[in-house]
C-alpha cells in the first residue's frame, strides 16, 4: 500500500473518532438541557398546583391571583 494511502486511512480513522466524541458530547449536553427543563417545568407545575389548592381551600380566587397563575402558565408553556 502506498504511504499516502496509509496516511489517508489514519486520517480517516482519527476523524471518525473525533466525530464520535463530538456527537457523544452533544448528546450529553442535550440530555442535561432536557433534564433541567423537565425539572423546571415540574417545579413550576407544583407551585401552580399548590397555589390552586390553597385558593380552593380558602375559596380565594381573586382576579389578580388568577392572572398571575395564567402568566406563569404561559411562561411555562413557552419554555417546554
Amino acid at each position: 500500500m502506498h504511504p499516502l494511502s496509509v496516511h489517508i486511512n489514519a486520517w480517516e480513522l482519527e476523524s471518525i473518532v473525533k466525530i464520535q466524541i463530538t456527537a457523544e458530547t452533544a448528546r450529553i449536553i442535550l440530555q442535561q438541557i432536557i433534564y433541567r427543563n423537565r425539572n423546571e417545568f415540574k417545579i413550576t407545575m407544583k407551585k401552580i398546583n399548590d397555589e390552586l389548592r390553597v385558593s380552593r381551600e380558602s375559596d380565594d380566587y381573586t382576579e389578580i391571583k388568577l392572572k398571575k397563575m395564567d402568566q406563569t402558565n404561559k411562561r411555562t408553556s413557552s419554555v417546554s
